[in-house]
């Protein structure tokens, strides 16, 4: 389960990112074709505005021409040639030593307006004759041979209404961020779906996974009834014969009968139920007592002072819960009996106002592969097993709002710990 939420998101990033990078290459392709649908438009306005020139037009026709703001000439040092044609806005001086052929174009965000400046090389002027009036043919012909005009480059300044031309380019940037947008909400649902129809495939094959050990659970519980009355009706005849110094050992048989008879009449209350009936328990006072009843093969230990642990849990299930992770640590445990350190070890610490149960074991620990595998109900890898220890484990803690993790060292064994929510005071 965790591989798929971190593979599907993953995944979808990185489409995402290959998406963005080829959407902002399509957005500057659309930014380039607005620039020279712009320069062209340009162009445009000032080849009619030198051929207005060597037709001779006045400057009132250029003061009333739809979308042109001004214009006018400059010579080579770029100042303005008043005498030849100055309109509008235009300025006194333009700076030409950053104007290279063929031409330059920039926009004003100010004003919203674009401005060209050309060369005489492309547009070349018609030196003024007395008495003669230059005609089409005559400015076409010098613009291909501008050596025919004097040593003196002049320039062309032409500023025009940009208005479309900034609604184009925001538009384009608009679109650009807009489907950016819509396609990582897309990457990001899609992803959400992924995880989610995985999250409900595994939660369907774990109730399937329950609903047979629930089926094999009570058919257990109805073959143990029997033994069980056996036992009981034993244990009192041993009672009644037995001296006073061994009534503490027929105690414990018996307080272990009732236990089983009350487990085996709740087997399908745990499957239904887990969360069954928690009252407050003192966490510490009840691992001393588990430690106990298992003798040397475990040894209990407290790490953070001896502040009051309290839970809200059921007890029988927590005692189910413990002792089955305990007995799964000494089955497993490779310690010889032999070492003075019992083969598995239970630790209480609390940990801000969460209490950690870590139950340490001395075994060839759990593949890393297998280790979420080990609470699936029948899922075993020992000779004999059932695989439901660790599963009804799970069950009952996270019933109680708790969580169950386990970890294998480097070196060998295995820590479940069991995270419980301190119950508040």
């Amino acid at each position: 389960m965790m591989r798929t939420i971190v593979l599907v998101p993953l995944t979808f990033l990185v489409i995402f990112a290959l998406f963005t990078v080829v959407f902002l290459r399509m957005w500057a392709a659309s930014r380039a074709v607005i620039d020279y649908d712009a320069e062209r438009s340009m162009e445009v306005i000032a080849g009619g505005v030198l051929e207005s020139l060597g037709l001779q037009e006045s400057a009132a026709e250029f003061e009333h021409a739809e979308g042109i703001a001004a214009v006018g000439l400059y010579d080579d040092r770029g100042e303005a040639m008043k005498g030849r044609l100055f309109v509008g806005s235009a300025p006194d001086r333009i700076d030409v030593s950053s104007v290279r052929p063929p031409y330059r174009i920039s926009f004003m965000p100010a004003t919203k307006t674009l401005v060209l400046i050309r060369p005489r090389r492309s547009f070349p002027l018609l030196p003024v004759e007395a008495g003669r009036t230059p005609s089409i043919a005559d400015l076409r012909q010098l613009s291909r041979n501008p050596r025919a005009v004097g040593g003196a480059e002049d320039f062309i300044y032409v500023e025009a209404d940009g208005r479309n031309y900034w609604k184009a380019r925001e538009l384009a940037g608009t679109e650009a961020i807009v489907g950016i947008m819509l396609f990582g909400a897309l990457c990001a649902w899609v992803s959400f779906l992924l995880v989610k129809n995985q999250q409900y495939r595994e939660r369907i094959s774990r109730e399937q996974s329950l609903l047979r050990l629930g089926e094999a659970a009570r058919t257990l519980a109805h073959e143990i009834r029997n033994p069980l009355a056996s036992i009981k009706v034993q244990t009192e005849l041993l009672r009644a014969i037995s001296p006073e110094k061994e009534s503490r050992e027929i105690r414990i048989v018996e307080e272990e009968v009732r236990r089983l008879t009350y487990l085996a009449e709740r087997t399908g209350d745990f499957v239904r139920d887990p969360l069954g009936s928690p009252v407050e328990i003192n966490l510490d006072e009840f691992l001393r007592a588990v430690a106990a009843r298992l003798g040397e093969r475990v040894r209990y230990s407290r790490r953070d002072g001896d502040q009051p642990a309290r839970v809200m849990f059921d007890p029988h299930c927590l005692m189910v819960a413990v002792e089955n992770v305990v007995q799964n640590g000494l089955e497993w445990s490779a310690r010889p009996a032999a070492e003075l350190q019992p083969p598995v070890e239970i630790r209480l610490r609390r940990s801000e106002k969460v209490l950690l149960l870590e139950v340490e074991d001395y075994g060839p620990g759990i593949p890393r592969k297998q280790r979420r595998k080990v609470f699936e109900p029948l899922f075993t890898t020992r000779p004999g097993g059932w695989g439901l220890g660790l599963s009804m484990a799970r069950q009952f803690v996270e019933a109680a709002r708790g969580r169950i993790e386990i970890s294998s060292p480097r070196g060998g064994g295995t820590v479940v710990t069991i995270a419980l929510m301190e119950a508040p005071r």
